[in-house]
């Protein structure tokens, strides 16, 4: 799960300004837009650790689905990107925002909660996000590969459809882990 929503916040912050670019978005718009992504992330940072903590294992795949959905339809709409307005780069941003931060908090929050010591989780929090960082060390420069080729990509389109749907997958993964 960390590594796949490293992959996509890596490859979305590199590439999103210039695929908009490429689409005719303005730069001062592509600033906007490239703004609400960021700021999509602040209320899930700030609520999901309580939620975590105190939700059901099916409320917490529950969530996880639909964040999910909501992202896939996101990366969907990718395939009429040269036809959508900009109100769909807006929806484009909060929503993968708001996903990579609820994946992002739900990795880092559930290190204490799925180990017995702080030790384990120490150990799990490293191996995690090396292997995460490693991952998404990829994304941007394969993105940039196959943007070079293909700028309106429909490969690139279900590579960030089929990363979501994994992350979505290990998020599952991560719920029903026991503690370790």
């Amino acid at each position: 799960m960390f590594g796949t929503q490293s992959l996509i916040n890596y490859t979305l912050v590199a590439w999103l300004p210039e695929l908009m670019r490429f689409n005719g978005i303005s730069g001062g718009q592509i600033s906007i837009v490239l703004a609400m992504y960021s700021a999509a992330g602040m209320p899930v940072s700030l609520l999901l650790p309580c939620f975590l903590e105190t939700a059901t294992h099916r409320s917490q795949i529950v969530m996880s689905i639909v964040v999910g959905l909501l992202t896939l339809l996101a990366a969907v709409l990718m395939f009429w990107q040269s036809s959508m307005p900009l109100v769909y780069w807006y929806y484009l941003s909060i929503i993968t925002g708001a996903m990579t931060a609820f994946y992002f908090i739900m990795a880092l929050t559930t290190f204490p909660l799925k180990t017995i010591s702080p030790t384990r989780t120490a150990q799990l929090s490293g191996l995690t996000q090396s292997g995460g960082y490693l991952i998404a060390s990829f994304g941007p420069a394969l993105y940039g590969l196959a943007f070079k080729s293909s700028p309106l990509g429909i490969m690139q389109i279900w590579c960030f459809a089929i990363v979501i749907a994994l992350c979505t997958l290990a998020s599952f993964v991560v719920i029903k882990m026991p503690k370790i």
